[in-house]
């Protein structure tokens, strides 16, 4: 007998981060037994982070391309927050290619017309193991630890 898949429609994003169903809307029967068991993988699970994220995106309605563009490979920039006037964004930064730890952080970018400039500061904050690893993250919290560096970089475009 096949198990039947759920169409849940604009909230299905929203089922899969909370690991209620998998990406393809099958329902995770295990799920009503131990809820907390998947929602501490939000993070840390490969499938209900990417959901979540899409999900943000999808709810925020921005992408995070202005913050991708210089982001390292396996980051994720995702605008949170953002004020017009000043041209100032703060982001949910994801960096999942951590080997069996992602971690989690606050970037703030600044952006100015005359000169032309980006600057960029990423504050990493917390990691979490990878759903599956046998490695355990040895420490919640990155800031101030030696996985934790605080990465400032600005762009300024002076016309000649």
């Amino acid at each position: 007998m096949t198990q039947p898949t759920l169409d849940l429609g604009d909230i299905a994003k929203l089922a899969v981060a909370l690991g209620i169903t998998n990406a393809d809307g099958n329902p995770n029967g295990k799920w009503f037994q131990k809820p907390f068991d998947y929602l501490k993988e939000i993070f840390s699970n490969d499938e209900q982070r990417s959901a979540l994220l899409n999900l943000i995106n999808q709810l925020l309605n921005v992408g995070s391309e202005c913050s991708q563009a210089d982001a390292p490979p396996g980051d994720e920039w995702f605008e949170i927050l953002r004020a017009q006037a000043e041209g100032i964004a703060l982001n949910l930064v994801i960096e999942a290619d951590q080997g069996d730890k992602v971690h989690i952080g606050l970037g703030v970018v600044a952006e100015s017309d005359d000169p032309a400039s980006t600057t960029k500061l990423h504050l990493p904050l917390f990691q979490v193991p990878k759903a599956g690893s046998v490695e355990h993250a040895e420490e919640l919290f990155l800031l101030g630890k030696e996985n934790g560096q605080i990465v400032f970089s600005t762009n300024i475009d002076i016309a000649p």
